[in-house]
């Protein structure tokens, strides 16, 4: 597939952080205009973990390299924003609240694919998925779950989109691979309720969140009423 073609394939808002031999390292996606978001740990792996850092990105569906800097990192969120020369094609449609999605809605993550088919390269890959909920590692940081089979390395950085709406709610942060296949398939995603944070002052990225009367379903609701001898009785209205 030549480069124009995949243009038209893959959203513009999506690019690969290249490393000093131009190969790509991860995804990353835009926010806002000139503002890109990735994976912290890609940062790192190029040497770049730091605010500061010099980065190149180019488009995920084909174009030329640009320059950038990182501009905010978290850490232990594994996440990170740099701010590009030249900015990518498109921005993101928005972002909202992870701990929000429904289990098992279908979600989408396109990105980076290290594929192991000699002779030939995959610039991207679609890899389709479903929300799992989530955890708190090490009682300190709640991440989400997505189950696909087809996330691959390459991919940490790349933005987890509603399939409905494309919508990021999340940002891919590694795969969990065991050894005995427990808890196979899984993604750990980096929440963007800590993306919209770290990107306070940088640029205006406001977090959708589901309102209170959209969360709860109050159709059938449970009353309870005493009874005469003090025992409680469930009434469904």
């Amino acid at each position: 597939m030549s480069d124009a073609l995949a243009g038209v394939r893959v959203p513009g808002y999506l690019g690969r952080l290249l490393d000093g031999g131009g190969e790509a390292a991860g995804t990353c996606f835009q926010v806002a205009t000139g503002l890109v978001v990735t994976a912290w740990h890609v940062l790192d792996d190029l040497a770049a973990g730091e605010v500061g850092a010099a980065v190149v990105v180019d488009p995920l569906g084909g174009g030329s390299p640009r320059g950038g800097d990182v501009v905010a990192v978290d850490e232990l969120a594994d996440l990170a924003v740099v701010r590009l020369a030249e900015p990518l094609d498109a921005s993101i449609a928005g972002i909202a609240a992870t701990d929000d999605v429904k289990m098992s809605e279908p979600v989408i993550v396109t990105g980076v694919s290290r594929v192991d088919d000699p002779g030939h390269a995959h610039r991207f890959i679609d890899a389709p998925g479903k929300w799992a909920g989530g955890t708190l590692r090490d009682e300190q940081l709640a991440l989400g779950r997505v189950s696909s089979r087809d996330v691959l390395r390459g991919m940490s950085g790349a933005p987890v989109r509603r399939a409905a709406g494309d919508v990021v709610v999340g940002v891919v942060s590694g795969r969990y691979n065991s050894a005995d296949g427990w808890l196979r398939d899984s993604v750990w995603v980096a929440r963007c309720e800590r993306l919209e944070a770290l990107c306070a002052g940088l640029a205006e990225v406001t977090l959708e969140r589901v309102s209170l009367g959209a969360a709860l379903d109050v159709s059938p609701l449970t009353h309870l009423r005493e009874r005469s001898d003090g025992r409680m009785l469930s009434e469904m209205r």
